[in-house]
């Protein structure tokens, strides 16, 4: 039940319903066992409590640590608690979702000025109102996967009352008891069919050791979001590893390096939302650099500018204008700016690549300013486009990730 949230509620539901028909022997007799045998079996070495026993005798602490030592004991809890213990976890599950989707709702509005509007789930695939509240119910259920023990918790101090007011009721007694035969030979079959399913689905996790093994699991998983909620995740970890790496100046080990590789050639590239990205209004904008293979700026970047430290790399492109600037800012008053012109390439099919031509440079340091003569022309091909990030190759091979800072790009840097 960690995290599994209403799915979960329910396979629960299926698998400790049909359990609750094997249960009841145990549940209805021997848990109860009388005084008089009791007293009998006081001399005789005891048998370890069950983990529904420890439930009902509140020791939850050291229930805790039977769970966390052998976690396939709350399988055992689950058949033993049978119907009491799904209701039980039904009820902290409903007690929990009506309270936190109240609080998520409010702070969303008080975030964004808006109101979640499940309407959205009405309109056509693609839409983006549709994508938006898919995307951020996802996200709201991941920040209450921590509180998964919590839910559970809750279940397990709910059972033993669950299970005694079941108890004192004969007729409920009967009722739940015919229902969870019923359940049994109908949806508890189904239930056991899909256990068994996912013990099996869950098996190759079973083998996971090293991190690029649960690195691959991750790719996976996030494969199975919509391709909006897939580009939010693999953009933010694109970030994460881009700071790690100093924006390209540190190496980073093997395992990170080439899992940055492969986001930024292939994952994100694969979900690119934009298409003819060179030729896209997307293109326009300052962007700031956030992690290159170019060596020439990341010396730069960590050198700094004869004692003026790097401060900052970005982009100022009007693709409409052919207009493209490259800044470099080394303290309060040192820059390199190089200026050239941009056009999308009408020979590419697909839209992707554009081509620049430099035709001015000049440097700042301390006051002074010395014009450079401008050299070099190539091409770069656009990766990945969208609102918020660039992925782009150029020419010689190396790469750039670059966010936008502005979506209208500003005047041109002047070059004097």
């Amino acid at each position: 039940p960690l995290g599994m949230g209403l799915p979960g509620a329910v396979l629960l539901l299926a698998a400790g319903v049909g359990a609750f028909s094997h249960a009841t022997p145990r549940f209805w007799g021997t848990r109860l066992v009388s005084q008089p045998l009791a007293a009998a079996n006081r001399g005789s070495t005891a048998a370890p409590a069950t983990p529904l026993q420890l439930v009902e005798q509140k020791r939850l602490g050291e229930l805790i640590k039977r769970l966390s030592k052998e976690p396939r004991e709350l399988i055992e809890l689950l058949q033993d608690a049978g119907l009491a213990g799904v209701v039980a976890y039904l009820i902290a599950f409903g007690a929990f979702y009506s309270t936190a989707i109240p609080i998520g709702e409010v702070a969303y509005h008080a975030a964004s000025g808006q109101w979640l509007d499940p309407r959205a789930l009405l309109l056509e695939d693609g839409s983006d109102a549709k994508m938006r509240f898919l995307a951020l119910s996802a996200s709201f259920y991941l920040l209450c996967k921590p509180f998964a023990p919590l839910r559970l918790g809750g279940a397990l101090v709910l059972t033993p009352d669950v299970k005694r007011f079941i108890e004192e009721r004969p007729a409920l007694g009967r009722l739940s008891k015919g229902i969870s035969e019923f359940w049994d030979a109908t949806v508890g079959r189904a239930g056991r069919a899909v256990g068994s399913s996912l013990e099996m689905f869950a098996a190759p996790f079973d083998s996971l050791s090293s991190d690029e093994d649960w690195a691959s699991a991750r790719v996976w998983l996030i494969s199975l979001y919509p391709p909006l909620v897939q580009r939010k995740a693999l953009k933010a970890e694109v970030l994460e590893l881009a700071s790690e790496a100093r924006g390209g100046v540190d190496p980073l080990p093997p395992a990170r390096q080439s899992r940055l590789d492969q986001l930024v050639t292939s994952e994100l590239p694969r979900l690119n939302p934009t298409t003819e990205p060179a030729r896209s209004p997307l293109f326009s904008g300052e962007w700031e650099c956030r992690w290159t293979t170019e060596s020439e700026l990341n010396f730069a970047v960590d050198r700094g500018l004869l004692g003026l430290p790097w401060t900052r790399t970005y982009q100022s492109i009007d693709i409409a204008g052919g207009c493209l600037t490259n800044v470099i800012e080394f303290g309060v008053d040192g820059a390199l700016a190089v200026g050239a012109s941009i056009r999308p390439d009408d020979e590419t099919a697909d839209g992707s690549r554009f081509i620049f031509s430099f035709n001015e440079c000049s440097v700042r340091w301390r006051g002074l300013q010395v014009q450079l003569p401008p050299v070099g022309r190539g091409w770069g091909e656009l990766l990945y486009l969208d609102e918020e990030m660039r992925i782009q190759r150029d020419i010689r091979g190396d790469l750039l990730v670059a966010t936008k800072a502005a979506s209208v790009p500003p005047l041109p840097v002047r070059i004097q």
